[in-house]
């Protein structure tokens, strides 16, 4: 019974010290992005849970849309009134509020599901920044295989 008991709490306890390996592929001798040289950021995502995909995704959003109305508020001093205004408006289309939809659940669940599938239909891909992704489906509204073929080969 000590043995089994003994047995239980290492096992717990090697499997709590085991950090879990987010390095980049290693088949392939090149990234195509800077930011995944040392980590995948594929790995990173596929590993967590739905919900936590989904809390990124609104998140970024969030994030995104306060940088650029910040941004925004900036120019003013540093640009003229005609480049500023235009630069500000071509933005701001492309920006969720919090009365759009991409606030409700279901539609950045859309958008958190098709990055997973984007990582697990094009495993080669996998050094492919969760941002560049977001950004592509949102603003470019590119689908996961237009993503995928838009990429130039990666060299094993």
């Amino acid at each position: 019974m000590r043995l089994v008991l003994l047995g239980i709490a290492l096992s717990i306890l090697m499997s709590c010290r085991s950090k879990p390996d987010f390095t980049p592929n290693p088949a392939y001798r090149s990234t195509r992005f800077p930011e995944t040289r040392s980590v995948s950021e594929a790995k990173a995502w596929l590993r967590w849970s739905e919900s936590e995909r989904v809390a990124f995704v609104r998140g970024y959003f969030i994030a995104y849309g306060r940088g650029v109305e910040h941004g925004c508020r900036l120019v003013p001093e540093v640009s003229q009134p005609s480049v500023r205004d235009q630069a500000c408006a071509n933005e701001m289309v492309h920006l969720p509020s919090p009365v759009q939809p991409i606030f409700l659940d279901e539609e950045v669940t859309r958008y958190a599901s098709a990055i997973t599938r984007f990582y697990e239909t094009y495993p080669e891909d996998d050094d492919v920044p969760i941002p560049y992704l977001i950004e592509a489906l949102r603003f470019e509204e590119e689908s996961p295989a237009q993503i995928h073929n838009l990429l130039t080969a990666r060299t094993r």
